[in-house]
């Protein structure tokens, strides 16, 4: 399986790594400097953000993602089972 956004290579463990925090550190960026996002919604709206990006197609993700926010993997499977129950606007 290759990366979504790189072609015909599959990525080691460090590459997974790699990918799996600058998508993290991007999308938090875009939501601490949105100030019409509540703080207690953040940590919800950078996980919209990754599942937007297929983040979560890559392995361990889950449990990359949970690390990097501070949070339970089981509150990140939360969040994007929210996420897709919320209609598209």
């Amino acid at each position: 399986m290759t990366q979504p956004g790189k072609t015909g290579r599959r990525a080691s463990g460090g590459e997974h790594f790699e990918t799996v925090s600058e998508a993290v550190a991007d999308a938090r960026n875009q939501v601490l400097f949105n100030h019409n996002i509540p703080a207690v919604n953040r940590n919800e709206e950078i996980i919209r953000i990754l599942d937007a990006k297929g983040t979560f197609y890559i392995k361990n993700a889950v449990v990359l993602v949970a690390h990097a926010l501070g949070i339970s993997k089981n509150t990140v499977y939360l969040h994007l089972r929210d996420g897709q129950k919320e209609p598209d606007a």
